[in-house]
């Protein structure tokens, strides 16, 4: 037997939404979309705010098992927002 999911998305946008096991509650899967897109939103905001300096890029091999890493960049590890 096939597990039930309730999902929820928002027509016209590019995101896949979000589902949650169960019957779960319009209410409910209104509160769980929007935390998630408070999350996404801090974290679109950090990346746009850093300096190039603060990513790190690194290079390997494989798409599951991810062999002979690279670091091509370190990053910082307090990263400071971009002074405009």
């Amino acid at each position: 037997m096939l597990e039930k999911f309730t999902g929820i998305s928002l027509p016209g946008t590019s995101d896949p939404g979000i589902a949650e096991r169960g019957d779960v509650p319009i209410s409910k899967m209104i509160q769980i979309i929007r935390e998630d897109a408070r999350r996404n939103k801090i974290l679109a905001e950090s990346i746009l705010e850093a300096s190039d300096e603060d990513f790190k890029i690194i290079s390997y091999r494989g798409i599951h098992v991810m062999r002979d890493h690279k670091i091509i960049q370190s990053g910082r590890s307090n990263p400071r927002k971009n002074q405009s």
